[in-house]
């Protein structure tokens, strides 16, 4: 695991690898700042499993030969087909499985930041989640889903983290907006207009706006909690909240443009 004493040291970690993806031409990583109660901050990355890798194989292979490309479905199709038949077969075989979003990454690795953590005299009351992007939901087709005997999407299996551990009270900030939760743009402007008024500056419309849209956010979370208690016949015993940076972080933020 890779840790730092500051934010600071963990965002210039973040920045550092996100420049690195930028230079060798690949995706930019998604990442996950856990930072526990003794002020250790447990940095993590996202990464294609066997199934996208592949995908992102038959992709380049169909793009050189000129089959592939926004007008060209059957390309596209194709790459994605060679993706899932990969990681069926992977999976077949019993190969280890890696890769996915950076939360997968962070779960993987809890119970030994909970061993570090203890060691270092925390009571484990408290955990931060600093996160790039808003968790993905099952709507982002599917929902990443790469540990086994956790549900499918970041969303849900952060709940169920939360509903694992259930004396750690966890508050998750986000950065960005992810996938599905990052639409309705329109409509949450058309809303805080009619709200604000015709004659409302410009800048008021767009945060009153903003703020219905990470309201869904939240609103997606509590939906999750209550279809977790639902499927497991008990009240959810977790503690968990989701919101945008806060001020503080947001200024930090600033200072490392790659993150």
């Amino acid at each position: 695991m890779a840790k730092f004493p500051t934010i600071a040291g963990a965002f210039q970690c973040v920045s550092d690898k996100r420049k690195l993806d930028l230079a060798s031409g690949d995706p930019q990583s998604l990442w996950t700042v856990l930072v526990g109660e003794s002020g250790t901050h447990y940095v993590y990355f996202s990464d294609r499993n066997h199934g996208q890798q592949m995908h992102n194989i038959g992709k380049t292979i169909l793009e050189f030969g000129g089959f592939y490309g926004e007008d060209m479905p059957e390309g596209r199709e194709l790459a994605k087909h060679l993706g899932d038949f990969f990681k069926a077969k992977a999976e077949d075989a019993d190969l280890v499985r890696f890769g996915g979003h950076s939360e997968e990454s962070m779960i993987r690795d809890f119970e030994k930041v909970l061993t570090n953590e203890r060691s270092l005299g925390s009571k484990l009351q408290a955990m931060l989640i600093i996160n790039s992007d808003s968790p993905c939901t099952t709507e982002d087709r599917g929902g990443s889903n790469n540990l086994e005997g956790w549900p499918a999407s970041c969303m849900a299996k952060l709940v169920t983290l939360a509903n694992k551990n259930p004396t750690i009270e966890f508050t998750v900030f986000y950065k960005r907006r992810y996938g599905k939760l990052d639409e309705g743009a329109k409509a949450a402007r058309t809303k805080a207009q009619t709200e604000l008024g015709k004659r409302a500056p410009k800048e008021e419309v767009e945060a009153r706006a903003e703020g219905f849209r990470n309201n869904a956010v939240s609103a997606h979370l509590l939906g999750v909690m209550r279809t977790l208690e639902e499927g497991g016949g008990a009240r959810s015993q977790g503690r968990i909240t989701i919101a945008p940076f806060d001020p503080k972080l947001t200024l930090l933020a600033k200072e490392y443009p790659n993150i």
